[in-house]
C-alpha cells in the first residue's frame, strides 16, 4: 500500500502525525512495545 502523505507532514507532527496512520486496532500493542523496547535499551 502506498502512502499520498509526504515525509515533511509528519515533521514537528506539521500536518500529522505518525499515530494518526497507526490502525486503531494496532494501537495500544504498539504503545506497550514500544515502551518496553525503550525501557529494555532495545532500539
Amino acid at each position: 500500500m502506498r502512502s499520498c502523505q509526504r515525509a515533511s507532514d509528519f515533521i514537528g507532527n506539521k500536518v500529522r502525525s505518525y499515530a494518526s496512520v497507526i490502525h486503531p486496532d494496532d494501537q495500544q500493542r504498539l504503545e506497550i512495545e514500544v515502551q518496553q523496547a525503550l525501557a529494555n535499551k532495545r532500539w
